[in-house]
């Protein structure tokens, strides 16, 4: 079954990222081969579930997360820029999984930032 598409919001605007291209698959598996900074995220399995402890990125993962929203948004959005994308921190782990759920590297739904229930804190 396709996936739907994900809306990324970013401040005032919405990005639709759409299931993803052979070729984006190829570019976003070469960010995830990339080495690990730190040695101790989880390595992704394609079309495997995701580990329930899963989390792209912590800070010193940014980097890879940003090459990976850039290069899902490239197809439909090939003028954006990095530094046109307002997201919170918190957010990128959530639009990561969209991601590769759109991808097929991950099997597992995900719910946009905004629809995610708040802890009240």
């Amino acid at each position: 079954m396709r996936p739907e598409p994900y809306t990324l919001v970013s401040g005032d605007q919405s990005f639709i990222i759409r299931p993803l291209t052979l070729k984006q698959v190829r570019e976003i598996t070469r960010i995830l081969m990339r080495p690990q900074y730190d040695g101790n995220a989880p390595v992704v399995v394609p079309n495997e579930p995701l580990p329930s402890d899963y989390r792209l990125p912590d800070y010193m993962e940014i980097d890879r997360s940003t090459d990976i929203i850039m290069t899902a948004l490239g197809r439909d959005y090939p003028t954006i820029k990095s530094e046109d994308i307002e997201i919170g921190v918190q957010d990128i782990p959530v639009i990561c999984k969209a991601i590769l759920i759109l991808g097929g590297m991950a099997v597992t739904e995900v719910k946009n930032p905004q629809e995610v229930p708040s802890t009240g804190t």
